[in-house]
């Protein structure tokens, strides 16, 4: 909500234009700058969100010899004495 503010008398036209440029220029500069941290912001949710609920890999480097029992089954002897 913006405040208007009453106008000095004296002014002429020309520098009222100059002063409107100028608190145009300031806006817009504010307005930029909020609009660039508002997508910064937007961009760091989009990464957490993708951290969390994409798919991740659940390998790690030692997880090779949790699950080869079926290979240390069939790397192990085969007594052929047992009935």
């Amino acid at each position: 909500m913006e405040k208007e503010l009453s106008k000095p008398s004296g002014i002429t036209p020309e520098i009222q234009a100059y002063i409107d440029s100028l608190v145009e220029s300031a806006t817009q500069k504010i307005s930029n700058k909020y609009e660039a941290r508002i997508a910064d912001i937007w961009e760091q949710f989009r990464r957490a969100q993708a951290k969390r609920y994409l798919p991740q890999s659940e390998k790690f480097p030692a997880q090779g010899c949790l699950f080869n029992e079926a290979e240390q089954l069939n790397d192990a002897p085969v007594d052929n004495d047992e009935p």
